[in-house]
């Protein structure tokens, strides 16, 4: 009797864990949401909850990171210049996260998008991956010595 309270019990919690907060694929899609009535701030919440939460951010796939960054670039497009510059941070996390998991992907997902959009990921996507270079293949010359003439 007593085993079987223990297992009624740790069976209910284990549903309580589960059903306790939403996937982050879920938070990419209701920040989209968000946007699309207009609710800037609760959008900015949510994108900014799964980039806080690593483990969440490390769930999402390519095309998931490549909303979010969706996500960041309008946010940037109804905030002031300083909250910009980190939305379009976000968004180049993202897009430098997806771009090292897929790099085919992100590239067709950039495809698809069109007009001011497409153009401000193709940017962000660049700045990423010039981020994620390592900084000695930046350099022309090998020899990073000084000459004295």
């Amino acid at each position: 009797m007593r085993l079987q309270l223990i297992v009624i019990l740790l069976l209910a919690l284990m549903a309580a864990a589960c059903g306790g907060s939403p996937s982050a694929s879920r938070t990419v899609d209701d920040a989209a949401a968000l946007i699309e009535r207009g609710d800037f701030k609760g959008a900015h919440r949510k994108a900014e909850a799964v980039m806080a939460d690593s483990a969440a951010l490390n769930s999402l796939t390519v095309s998931q990171l490549c909303r979010l960054a969706v996500v960041f670039v309008r946010l940037s497009n109804q905030e002031t210049p300083s909250e910009t510059d980190a939305n379009d941070a976000m968004a180049a996390r993202c897009l430098s996260r997806a771009r090292a998991v897929a790099p085919d992907s992100v590239a067709q997902f950039i495809g698809s998008l069109t007009g001011e959009m497409a153009g401000r990921i193709i940017v962000l996507d660049q700045v990423g991956t010039f981020l994620t270079t390592p900084r000695d293949s930046l350099t022309d010359t090998p020899d990073d010595s000084l000459s004295i003439n």
